[in-house]
């Protein structure tokens, strides 16, 4: 997500190699349930990914919560995803499943009315799946968005440009929320180094797959 920050005093940087280590400032923006799951919100630690003049681009430090990409096994696109209505409390008109998330969407349980409007609405270009010749789909307008392939082989945003090399940066680790189940409350596989797979907006090898960024940091085309 793009984030306007217009605090005189913070001043944020890209990201940048010190030592061989790639550092990346951080902000605190937002509240979500993290350590326990029993309602009670916490900070939430994003990554600054870049900086242009007042925005920010910003990726959650470690994975928030666990969602399917959609609902169902049909073929989707990014803007008919379930994911994405999710993140956006978006109603149902805006997802194939016609799942209503008005009001109880990420956005709305993560973030204040004012932080709401803090956050940029952003025109992404969904990328399609260039190796199996699958569409991405149309562009779409998000506050809230997933990173795409073209993202997260971006050395500039602080990530390997190789998809195929390992990567710690495209690896975050998951909060204890997550561990046990997120918001649909299905306790996931966790790796033993304490990682999970995230999902990325682009296709995969057919329509009803996505790609993702594996535990360890390599970029899965085939969804």
């Amino acid at each position: 997500m793009e984030k306007n920050m217009t605090d005189k005093n913070l001043t944020l940087k890209n990201p940048r190699k010190e030592k061989r280590l790639m550092i990346w400032d951080c902000v605190w923006f937002g509240h979500y349930m993290q350590s326990n799951t029993l309602g009670e919100k916490e900070p939430i630690k994003w990554r600054v990914l870049s900086v242009k003049g007042n925005d920010a681009f910003l990726v959650a430090d470690k994975n928030l919560d666990l969602m399917p990409y959609n609902m169902t096994k049909d073929p989707v696109t990014w803007e008919s995803c379930s994911l994405r209505s999710w993140l956006n409390g978006y109603d149902k008109t805006n997802n194939l499943c016609e799942i209503d998330y008005t009001g109880n969407g990420f956005i709305n349980n993560a973030f204040t009315t004012e932080e709401q409007n803090a956050i940029l609405m952003t025109e992404l270009v969904n990328e399609g799946n260039l190796k199996a010749k699958i569409s991405g789909g149309n562009n779409t307008k998000d506050k809230i968005y997933i990173l795409s392939y073209e993202d997260v082989t971006n050395d500039s945003y602080g990530f390997a440009a190789n998809d195929g090399k390992y990567d710690e940066a495209r690896g975050p680790k998951h909060t204890a929320f997550v561990t046990k189940g997120g918001s649909i409350q299905k306790k996931p596989y966790i790796h033993a180094n304490g990682k999970l797979d995230w999902w990325l907006r682009n296709p995969g090898e057919e329509q009803q797959y996505a790609m993702y960024n594996n535990s360890i940091g390599y970029v899965t085309k085939s969804g």
